[in-house]
């Protein structure tokens, strides 16, 4: 009998022990007081294991980048490795540098789209210079006749259509850009302007999918669905498949004033409506580190929040009420100005980086270094972070599936080339975006473009 009661009680004192270290565990990765609840995810939790950006800067003005590692833990403690979908976010809010990280995963070999800009491979566009059709299977007359190969273009080379599925990608990309545009309507369906956003950015993703195709996706309104992109990225590759994010900042007080001045029709969450007619802002749920949901940049989040608030309205109250409008969820810049509530979006804007940035494979800020910033110094440290992200320490890489995918078909293989070219010029860094010949355009005006990051060529005369 005394043997049991002893046995017993070394079976107590393990569970002591045992409650302690894993209480331990969840307070270290956030979970404990901080509204698990809320992540939707109470018996699992994203953790990275290392920051990415070091304390400090090399003397020159380079950033140090530090590569992130995830890991997912379950309820048991016990860790899986996540792994990356091929397909990367650029995850900067607007005015942050967003069209230089464009270039740079062009340059790297991506099909990129960044508002009514972006890079395709030169074979899937059809051309009308100036005055016949030029239809391409290889790219070699899209190549030809780019304007920057030509000093007697009289204007910027046309484009009749775009081939192979590019057609389909770019309504869905267009489609979720003006649905996005068009939100501050105050006639606007609240749920139409929800799921029409929903099944467009489902659009991309899949399309990126079915076609075997690294997509990356830049500026707005991505980084104001960034809790969207984290669900439909891991429906279609897996629960544990992260999407490849490149963060772009920029200090909180000079963008907020930058977007001000440049952006007034750009929108966020409001807050409450009491805070809506008020000088003074009302605070706001911080944006939850694991699901990227919650804060002002959560278009989605605070929609679907006024829909759920009225349709509980309705049934409480046993009466119809008006539902709520786009104008009643959303305000812009221009309005953030007038009611003097600039340090509402600077403490969102401070949010949004913080929980960004620790799951970010890159993060740069080009406004605070001496010198400015090239495509081709970034490409060099995206592609570098990237290979040190995606690839283990065994060699093999951090994805399931997406090697095969155009964009990383040849982002490896060209990986040993520039191991012994570590000193690389301009020319050798640009020659990444040749081996899949993208060519820059502009989706809406369908034109050729001569950069993605500059002005945009003169238009023909009518």
């Amino acid at each position: 009998m005394l043997r049991k009661y002893r046995v017993t009680g070394l079976i107590i004192v393990c569970a002591v022990i045992l409650s302690f270290k894993y209480k331990a565990f969840w307070i270290s990765h956030g979970l404990v007081g901080k509204g698990l609840e809320s992540a939707g995810a109470s018996s699992k939790a994203f953790s990275s294991e290392s920051k990415t950006i070091a304390d400090g800067e090399p003397s020159d003005g380079s950033s140090k980048v530090v590569p992130v590692r995830f890991q997912l833990s379950d309820v048991n403690g016990s860790k899986k490795d996540e792994f990356f979908a091929p397909i990367i976010i650029g995850a900067g809010q607007g005015t942050t540098g967003t069209h230089l990280f464009a270039e740079v995963t062009c340059r790297l070999g991506f099909v990129s789209l960044h508002w009514a800009i972006g890079c395709v491979p030169s074979n899937v566009i059809s051309l009308k210079y100036p005055t016949q059709q030029l239809s391409n299977s290889a790219g070699s007359d899209v190549t030809a006749h780019h304007p920057q190969n030509s000093q007697r273009t009289p204007c910027p080379v046309s484009i009749s259509k775009f081939n192979n599925g590019y057609s389909i990608l770019l309504r869905y990309h267009t489609s979720a850009m003006r649905g996005y545009s068009g939100s501050k309507r105050s006639d606007n369906n609240t749920r139409l302007f929800r799921d029409k956003i929903l099944e467009n950015l489902d659009g991309v993703i899949t399309w990126g999918k079915k076609n075997k195709v690294a997509l990356a996706i830049h500026d707005t309104p991505y980084p104001k669905l960034m809790p969207e992109i984290i669900k439909l990225v891991q429906k279609h590759y897996g629960n544990l498949a992260k999407p490849i994010i490149l963060l772009s900042e920029r200090d909180p007080q000079e963008w907020a004033a930058r977007r001000i001045k440049t952006h007034v029709s750009d929108i966020i969450c409001q807050p409450t409506r009491s805070g809506r007619n008020s000088s003074t802002p009302i605070a706001i749920e911080p944006m939850n580190t694991t699901t990227f949901e919650g804060g002002a940049f959560d278009i989605i989040g605070c929609t679907d929040h006024a829909i759920s608030a009225h349709e509980i309205s309705v049934a409480t109250d046993n009466a119809q009420s008006p539902a709520p409008q786009m104008s009643q969820i959303v305000y812009s810049m221009k309005q953030v100005n007038q009611l003097q509530q600039r340090q509402f979006i600077v403490d969102t804007m401070d949010d949004y980086q913080n929980a960004m940035r620790g799951h970010s494979v890159i993060s740069y800020n080009m406004f605070d270094k001496e010198n400015r910033t090239s495509a081709s110094e970034l490409a060099a440290l995206v592609k570098q972070s990237m290979v040190e992200a995606l690839v283990k320490a065994d060699g093999s890489i951090r994805m399931e599936e997406g090697l095969d995918f155009l964009g990383f078909d040849i982002f490896f293989a060209s990986e040993d080339r520039l191991d012994g070219e570590r000193s690389a010029t301009h020319d050798k860094i640009a020659l990444l975006g040749n081996q899949t010949e993208l060519v820059p355009v502009h989706l809406s005006k369908k034109i050729l473009l001569t950069t993605l990051h500059g002005k945009m060529p003169r238009q023909c005369p009518k």
